[in-house]
């Protein structure tokens, strides 16, 4: 190795000492300039090894393609599920609330489409695109309040847990929840 590329490593090493602690990017830098270095200095071809380094990384890079037949959504059609049910979903209610065959009816379309558990939100917007007609949407807050109310939590379906997101809980169907269903709807339950 020349002798004023070896100087310039040292001074390279003393001044980047106090950034490499923090920084990895510059270790690895550094690390591969001393292999490079190390290879060259051994007599082997710096070149030969610098292009099978190339080909490693290019085996190890991963090809996208970005076409927009590639984008479908992956939600199911649930009208078919929903129209088996035969219940009113605009009107109906259960023990004096609407929200009770709502949040029970959307936690099982969820589980339907293989979410165990989900937040309000997501209940919302099941509930939204599927459950309701557009003249009587429902708001977030108000279904979440609904999941928050002692009538939901006290229903042997509903389970929740608190420690799957930091700030929201989030809700799923109990094992037994078959059990409740022909209460609520007065159906059998498809499976």
């Amino acid at each position: 190795m020349p002798l004023h590329l070896h100087h310039e490593l040292n001074t390279e090493r003393v001044l980047s000492e106090s950034f490499l602690s923090c920084s990895t990017e510059l270790q690895l830098t550094e690390r591969r300039l001393k292999e490079v270095f190390a290879i060259g200095s051994k007599g082997s071809g710096v070149l030969t090894s610098i292009s099978n380094t190339a080909k490693q990384a290019a085996s190890r890079q991963i090809s996208m393609n970005f076409d927009e037949d590639d984008f479908q959504d992956d939600t199911k059609d649930h009208s078919e599920f929903i129209a088996s049910l035969s219940y009113d979903f605009d009107s109906g209610k259960h023990s004096g609330t609407e929200y009770i065959p709502l949040i029970f009816c959307a936690l099982r379309l969820k589980q339907i489409e293989g979410k165990d558990f989900c937040s309000g939100a997501d209940l919302t917007k099941v509930i939204n695109d599927y459950l309701v007609s557009e003249d009587n949407k429902k708001y977030p807050n108000n279904v979440s309040r609904a999941l928050r109310s002692k009538k939901l939590q006290e229903q042997d379906w509903l389970q929740m847990r608190a420690d799957m997101h930091p700030k929201n809980k989030m809700f799923g169907l109990s094992e037994e929840w078959q059990n409740f269903w022909d209460e609520v709807f007065i159906e059998k339950v498809s499976s």
